[in-house]
């Protein structure tokens, strides 16, 4: 991943970076839309393989997800205004 090409002070920022968006979604998000964005990436499964593994299709995990990525980004810029 790209993680791994990173170093010192970049590796730290993109450590924190994933903290504080992984930390948006137990409070916002479904147990499903949590998995589905934590499967996608943390995980970096395919919305097909996330179907698979839910028991749905890839078209069904990419609505879901297209629901949820609009909370994502209020959630993120509503906490960027409050710091």
């Amino acid at each position: 991943s790209f993680h791994d090409v990173l170093v010192g002070d970049e590796a730290d920022a993109l450590e924190d970076a994933d903290a504080g968006f992984f930390a948006l979604l137990p409070s916002s998000l479904a147990p499903i839309e949590q998995a589905i964005v934590i499967s996608l990436y943390r995980d970096n499964k395919t919305m097909a393989e996330i179907g698979n593994a839910f028991g749905c299709s890839e078209s069904r995990i990419s609505q879901i997800f297209s629901n949820v990525l609009p909370r994502i980004r209020t959630a993120y810029f509503n906490r960027l205004r409050k710091e």
